[in-house]
């Protein structure tokens, strides 16, 4: 798949896997950051799901994620997985998207080291996103009056029209949440929302979206929308999931039966998933730290 990003210098050792643009290969030198050291690492402000990190060099900002299971999988095995090119694919799912005018954080490195236990561990660099902030701190924000309605709303017209145009080149992201799509901070002072979608680790490419993976991926995003509505409270009301829906039907002919379906598998599903998210919560004292 590398063979297709001639941008990239791909370099093969025993105990590493590195990729690098080869434009932004001398500023990482500068940090220390190589196929075998993460030099000048520091801990991100950023919040997400998985550890990030920042590099920095002069005004070039750059984020390290290092890649870590979800869910329960994280007690048993860590940062270490037993497929090293995750993060390698990342990078034709990035081009893909950039192919067809979706916006996403441009990857500018990609590692896989031998962990001396056993597996690898994985880490993507990509050029940090500014003046950004991701819709789930967004509405955060909103359930504390910190933000105007109006802005929610257009997001989630917005949102669904992204969501829409990923669909429509074939393309499945494996943890579509509002935590992983940056808007523009500037659309709290009037400006078009302007979405970057985020963590790219296990999308699918596929040549025709089946209705199945099509709804199972709404359902998805559904789900983590209703779930933080229900414990930290309503930043959304029924119209703006309207307009998520409409945003997402340009056609505007099936935007209601999406909606009815998307809602009432929510609904069956919801007490299996309560268990599992409490078992996790229980196992890990996992809490998401972002704002409320």
């Amino acid at each position: 798949g590398m063979r297709d990003a001639p941008e990239f210098r791909v370099e093969r050792v025993a105990h590493s896997i590195w990729a690098v643009r080869r434009d932004v290969e001398s500023l990482l030198q500068q940090t220390g950051f190589t196929a075998r050291s993460d030099g000048g690492l520091q801990a991100s402000e950023l919040v997400g799901r998985k550890p990030l990190f920042e590099l920095a060099v002069g005004t070039d900002r750059f984020v390290v994620r290092k890649f870590s299971h979800g869910g329960l999988w994280r007690f048993a095995t860590g940062r270490r997985f037993s497929d090293p090119l995750r993060p390698f694919r990342e990078i034709a799912s990035a081009r893909h998207l950039t192919k067809h005018g979706l916006k996403t954080a441009e990857i500018v490195a990609a590692r896989a080291r031998r962990s001396v236990a056993f597996g690898w561990e994985l880490d993507l660099v990509t050029r940090r996103v500014e003046g950004a902030v991701d819709l789930g701190l967004l509405l955060g924000r909103a359930r504390r009056g910190a933000v105007d309605h109006h802005v929610v709303a257009r997001c989630c017209a917005a949102l669904g029209d992204f969501v829409r145009r990923m669909h429509a080149c074939g393309f499945l992201h494996a943890d579509l949440t509002p935590n992983n799509v940056l808007v523009n901070a500037s659309v709290s002072n009037g400006a078009e929302p302007a979405l970057v979608v985020l963590d790219l680790d296990r999308a699918r490419i596929v040549e025709r979206l089946s209705e199945e993976n099509r709804l199972d991926n709404l359902r998805r995003l559904y789900r983590f929308i209703a779930r933080r509505e229900e414990r930290d409270g309503r930043a959304l009301t029924r119209t703006d999931y309207a307009r998520f829906f409409a945003g997402y039907d340009a056609g505007g002919e099936r935007w209601k039966s999406d909606w009815r379906s998307v809602a009432s598998a929510h609904a069956r599903s919801h007490a299996s998933h309560a268990i599992g998210w409490r078992l996790e919560e229980w196992l890990g004292k996992k809490r998401d730290v972002r704002e409320k």
